[in-house]
């Protein structure tokens, strides 16, 4: 039973220890000492859980360890060659798992290979030393203590956005990288999970969108424009709107800069030519 509340404090400092700068959230765990307690509180609950399924402490921490680790090496690479933290929407971007695996050859260091293999020791530990007997009714009121506990931090703490934005901050308070590793990645993690779905704008109902859709009917264009035949494009061109999401400046505008020519003439001829705002 020990082993069981151990094991999960060592495998978040495993985890964290992955970072990409572990120095930056020890100290701010110094300082705030509850970051520790949010990060090791999802190792804890999966540990439980998996354990009150199999019923084996070394095979719930095996299962933990698969599933942390990885993320944990996944975050570590992508700070260090994009400088980008690993975020649950990063799961739709699979494809792009294949860049980043040859990227990170050259990131690799002892540290990747000690962590796990340490781990794995501990679960074969936990196997030697025993195992806890519960009931199997035991087993299936931690399993729904464990749903609960779940649920609810997530509820009242996890998803509380001035809680995550009130911790230190060990590089650039507006740089998400930093943040995520101040705050550690398990936490981090966590906390971003809830910003998966769409928030609905207030007001918005699908009834009201067709109304203000209405007066302006669908385009009558030929089936040519419409396959996306340049002829047919030429002939009948469509209007395609980008709203880009960063930022531009017309440096030649710019009175601290100097040319010999005007580098954005081009630019400024589309843009006197379309729409622009």
């Amino acid at each position: 039973m020990i082993i069981l509340f151990i094991f999960p404090a060592l495998l978040t400092a495993a985890v964290l220890g992955l970072a990409a700068k572990p120095a930056v959230f020890f100290r701010c765990a110094v300082r705030r000492p509850y970051l520790f307690i949010l990060n090791a509180m999802p190792l804890y609950l999966l540990t439980l859980l998996f354990f009150s399924a199999a019923g084996r402490l070394w095979l719930a921490f095996a299962a933990v360890s698969a599933v942390a680790l990885p993320l944990a090496l996944v975050h570590r690479f992508k700070v260090l060659i994009r400088e980008e933290p690993f975020l649950p929407s990063d799961f739709t971007l699979i494809r792009e798992a294949a860049v980043f695996s040859g990227a990170a050859k050259g990131h690799s260091s002892v540290l990747e290979v000690a962590i796990p293999a340490v781990t794995v020791v501990m679960a074969a530990l936990s196997a030697y030393f025993g195992n806890p007997v519960w009931s199997g009714d035991a087993r299936l009121i931690t399993a729904a203590g464990v749903i609960v506990a779940f649920c609810a931090l997530n509820r009242f703490i996890y998803r509380n956005g001035r809680l995550f934005r009130s911790g230190p901050a060990g590089g650039s308070p507006y740089k998400l990288a930093d943040l995520c590793e101040s705050r550690g990645f398990l936490y981090s993690f966590w906390h971003h999970m809830n910003k998966l779905g769409v928030v609905r704008p207030d007001g918005y109902s699908v009834s009201r969108a067709a109304q203000i859709l209405a007066p302006y009917g669908r385009p009558k264009l030929p089936p040519e424009a419409l396959a996306g035949e340049w002829d047919g494009l030429r002939r009948h061109p469509v209007n395609v709107v980008f709203v880009m999401g960063e930022a531009f400046t017309e440096l030649s505008d710019e009175p601290f800069f100097t040319f010999e020519q005007d580098i954005l003439a081009p630019y400024k001829q589309l843009k006197d030519e379309g729409f622009h705002g």
